[in-house]
């Protein structure tokens, strides 16, 4: 027996191999999927690399919106005392406003959204999780702004006015990614595959015997073929 690699079956992204065998003197092939690239426990299906996609832009522009804020934080303050602040909580103590909480959460969506973006599976779980406590946050301060003394406290001016577009901004882009990533299901069972015309999950073919490939030799005729001339069961005269 010899496997020849062939082209996916049916062109639905299912590597196959011909397989040549002999039985009985008569040769024949047998095409057999042997995977799937859709059953890849790290990589995303090719049908759900744009929802990934898109969900990782989505987390990127996040990213950079916390990055803002954690860079107008370290002018504020110096960036070599924003820096020691980063390690070590005992100097954002001593200052009246140290933003920290807007470089880790930048850090972890710029993970998160490379991640999806090369299409890794880990990345659906770390968005949902991630963006679902930042919409939660979001949706939180934004309701505070009802009251007047906190407006007071915490929006003054243009860092105000940048705090509220950037919370909701946060709740827009943070819905649109969670809904997209938990539409993302996933792969499809492993040794399935999606047809292309019917555009279900449908099962692989079973192996169909067939005629030997042009140019591969006919072997003659062998006893127990059907045709052949059998030997008597018993000898003439009895």
């Amino acid at each position: 027996m010899r496997p020849t690699p062939r082209q996916p079956v049916g062109g639905a992204g299912v590597p196959a191999a011909t397989v040549f065998t002999r039985g009985l003197g008569h040769p024949y092939c047998t095409e057999v999927a042997i995977t799937h690239t859709d059953s890849d426990p790290i990589r995303v299906p090719q049908a759900q690399r744009g929802k990934y996609a898109l969900s990782g832009i989505g987390a990127l522009l996040l990213s950079v919106a916390c990055f803002g804020w954690a860079v107008y934080s370290a002018q504020d303050i110096g960036v070599g005392d924003y820096v020691v602040a980063v390690f070590d909580g005992s100097k954002a103590a001593t200052r009246s406003y140290v933003d920290v909480y807007h470089l880790a959460q930048g850090v972890a969506l710029a993970v998160s959204g490379g991640l999806a973006l090369a299409g890794r599976r880990v990345a659906r779980g770390a968005l949902v999780a991630l963006l679902s406590i930042l919409v939660y946050d979001s949706v939180r301060q934004l309701i505070a702004l009802h009251d007047d003394s906190y407006r007071e406290f915490f929006l003054h001016g243009q860092r105000g006015n940048m705090q509220i577009l950037t919370d909701a901004a946060t709740v827009v882009v943070g819905l649109v990614v969670v809904v997209v990533m938990l539409s993302a299901s996933g792969a499809a069972p492993r040794g399935y595959y999606p047809g292309p015309a019917q555009g279900g999950w449908q099962q692989p073919p079973s192996p169909q015997p067939y005629g030997p490939p042009g140019g591969y030799p006919q072997n003659p005729p062998q006893p127990g073929d059907y045709g052949y001339p059998q030997p008597p069961s018993r000898p003439p005269g009895y």
